[in-house]
């Protein structure tokens, strides 16, 4: 049996246009492998898995494809899975490709600001509705409201980026694609024999909500992340605003689970794992690997 070498797509849809997604699938299914919402065990969601850890798979594909209708927009799954790839700015323009439906109407801007009015509309609604409810009985309710939030900051953001995109039409949109996906991956496969093979480093939000080894939620700053390609561990390098008796910024590092709503610190587990993470620091600190931020003594491992 041989390795699948076609590069992964993952679509993004709201279940309005599924029967173009079907064609649009069958179309691309000889190019690559093709993630979509199904019941289907191997590319969609198995049965009694999560909906939202599979959404949170977008990010780990190597395309995503964004079927824009008003529907999408309008959407909570959908949105989510937008905000994912947003955490993802620089990998974005190389990953993410646009079909925009008919009345989507985003290419003027009453029409953006009609979905960003939308997400604000939501998210006051719903501060009114739990405006009653005990903090300690309000639960997970609490994150969608935060997400809620999210989406009203960022769909602005979001919907410019597309409507300033030369979008290909709906019947046009699997031959652009394949053009697309064979330009970038052939490059990227070439690219792969120079990058380093144990790390990637990825890019953080600067300000990151995190919940700590004693299930304290707290804001830091993160400084780098990087993930070990081989484990899939992640690490944050991330300072909390505090300075020592010498005035110099005090500077964590952590395993980081991103698995939950709000990111979780798990700590270095070991000396084994803290020395593997120590060459990572100096592999990508480069000719500054002697600075402070790079100085094994500056650091508090949790």
């Amino acid at each position: 049996m041989t390795n699948d070498t076609r590069p992964s797509i993952f679509i993004s849809y709201n279940s309005k246009v599924n029967d173009y997604v079907d064609r649009l699938e069958l179309d691309l299914q000889e190019h690559a492998k093709i993630i979509r919402y199904t019941h289907n065990d191997s590319t969609g969601v198995g049965t009694w898995e999560s909906f939202r850890n599979f959404m949170r798979t977008i990010r780990e594909q190597d395309f995503a494809v964004l079927i824009i209708s008003k529907e999408y927009l309008e959407s909570d799954p959908c949105i989510y899975e937008v905000m994912q790839l947003w955490k993802d700015e620089k990998k974005w323009d190389d990953k993410v490709m646009y079909i925009v439906t008919e009345n989507a109407n985003i290419y003027n801007p009453f029409g953006r600001l009609a979905f960003v009015k939308y997400w604000q509309s939501v998210y006051d609604k719903f501060v009114k509705e739990t405006a009653g409810v005990r903090i300690a009985n309000i639960g997970g309710i609490a994150d969608q409201a935060k997400r809620y939030q999210m989406y009203a900051a960022n769909i602005g953001d979001f919907l410019e980026k597309v409507s300033d995109s030369n979008n290909p039409r709906k019947e046009d949109a699997a031959k652009k694609i394949i053009e697309r996906i064979g330009k970038k991956w052939k490059y990227s496969q070439m690219c792969s024999q120079d990058e380093t093979d144990s790390i990637k480093e990825t890019l953080p939000p600067k300000i990151m909500n995190v919940v700590d080894e004693n299930g304290m939620e707290e804001t830091v700053e993160v400084i780098l992340a990087f993930e070990f390609r081989d484990t899939k561990k992640e690490y944050v390098v991330y300072t909390k605003g505090e300075v020592d008796k010498h005035n110099n910024t005090t500077v964590y590092i952590s395993e980081v689970d991103r698995t939950g709503e709000t990111p979780l610190l798990m700590g270095v587990p070991d000396e084994a794992e803290w020395d593997r993470v120590r060459e990572v620091l100096k592999e990508l600190g480069g000719s500054d690997v002697d600075s402070p931020m790079f100085d094994e003594e500056g650091f508090e491992v949790l």
